[in-house]
């Protein structure tokens, strides 16, 4: 660790850290025209913060309670394996298989006596604050791209199967388990021309959600419920470009986000996924020679409108039984999105 100082050279508290990243990647060719690939990676990351806030989303700041600070230490460690098979005389077979691993180590350490809001607050705190969490992640992707055409439409077809394994050790306030998915999706850019594309999109889920009768000592109690989801989600968007360098598109899509390992000790009314529709609308422009000769102008706005239903809390309101129902527009310029009259009814707690 290197500690910062001072202009008289005095070294500054809790400025001292080490931070790291790794990386090694390599990939391996063969066949007659290399139409088959293998890769592999592996990446390390180290992260040390120092008198950190433990509540890194500020939620816990009103009412003249702080949680505290705490010492981080983070530790990730990702592996993958990319087999590629690259058809030469068959625009219907580009295979990829990929499979990763990874996991992430989070060491906390309470900084004793940074909590506030009531006389002592540390005992209370240092449990939750102490905690350490642990995440592994596997996941198997396997997915096929086609070029094939119908008529007068040209069509890139991409199928693909996802297999996700999440388990997370259960920890004081942290209820431990596992997240397996399965997904099946297919997306399909058709084109009409050289200048209308059109691109629908499915996606359909299943989750098994399952606690953990394994507690490590000061954990949650342990919590051996099971949630089971599935959803099916898609969306539809539509370009039409003009010879003059502008173009004009639109989208609606439809996203259900399945619960999370933390809703395990929950009521069972935020066992469900959160609900959104999106629309989009906008157009765009390119060109070059506009001004001056060898000029280039591009730019672009977006319209966004999204509705989001079921969006649950732990905090449930008589009212609403824990259900918040957002609505946000934005208008993106430039690349950049700015909130735009935002409509809002919210649950309070």
């Amino acid at each position: 660790m290197i500690p910062d100082e001072d202009g008289d050279g005095v070294e500054t508290a809790n400025s001292g850290f080490r931070n790291y990243s790794y990386l090694a990647k390599g990939r391996y060719t063969f066949g007659n025209s290399r139409e088959h690939a293998l890769s592999a990676w592996y990446n390390v990351t180290h992260s040390d913060d120092n008198s950190v806030p433990y509540d890194i989303l500020g939620a816990s700041s009103g009412g003249g309670f702080y949680f505290g600070d705490v010492d981080r230490i983070t530790d990730s460690r990702t592996a993958g394996l990319r087999y590629e098979f690259d058809a030469v005389d068959n625009d219907l077979i580009h295979f990829e298989a990929t499979l990763t691993y990874a996991e992430q180590d989070i060491d906390s350490t309470y900084v004793v006596g940074s909590c506030a809001g009531f006389p002592g607050c540390d005992a209370s705190v240092s449990d939750l604050l102490n905690a350490d969490h642990n995440y592994k992640t596997t996941k198997l992707q396997l997915k096929n791209t086609s070029y094939f055409d119908t008529g007068v439409a040209s069509h890139d077809l991409r199928l693909g199967l996802e297999i996700t394994n999440r388990e997370r050790l259960d920890a004081n306030s942290a209820p431990g388990g596992t997240d397996r998915r399965v997904a099946l999706f297919a997306v399909d850019d058709i084109q009409f021309g050289d200048r209308f594309t059109l691109t629908p999109a499915l996606r359909y889920e299943t989750q098994d959600l399952k606690g953990t009768d394994t507690v490590s000592p000061g954990a949650t109690d342990p919590y051996n419920g099971e949630i089971k989801n599935d959803a099916l989600m898609g969306g539809l968007s539509a370009r039409y470009e003009f010879d003059s360098g502008f173009a004009v598109f639109a989208s609606a899509a439809y996203t259900e986000v399945l619960p999370i390992i933390d809703r395990l000790d929950k009521d069972p009314s935020v066992w469900v996924p959160e609900i959104g529709t999106t629309y989009e609308a906008g157009f765009s422009y390119q060109n070059q020679d506009v001004f001056t000769s060898g000029d280039q102008l591009a730019f672009k706005v977006n319209y966004y409108d999204t509705n989001l239903s079921d969006v649950r809390v732990a905090w449930r309101c008589a009212d609403t039984g824990g259900c918040r129902r957002l609505r946000s527009r934005s208008v993106l310029r430039h690349g950049e999105r700015s909130l735009f009259r935002p409509e809002r009814n919210r649950c309070r707690w």
